[in-house]
């Protein structure tokens, strides 16, 4: 997941570790979720335009 990720990436890029504290941050998110609002916690169901529009323009067509 993106928190594996982006401990691996600070590891390489500075030699340590994140702290602890943003795993645990992430887990207080989803135990309160009137706190964070619905948008950041469920993905979207299906491709928006702006998706749709990043991919036509970035995949070449074959």
């Amino acid at each position: 997941n993106c928190n594996h990720f982006s401990s691996e990436m600070a590891y390489r890029l500075t030699g340590s570790r994140p702290p602890a504290w943003i795993n645990r941050a992430a887990k207080l998110g989803t135990m309160f979720p009137c706190v964070v609002p619905q948008g950041w916690v469920e993905p979207p169901s299906a491709e928006d335009e702006e998706m749709v529009r990043d991919r036509e323009t970035l995949l070449p067509r074959q």
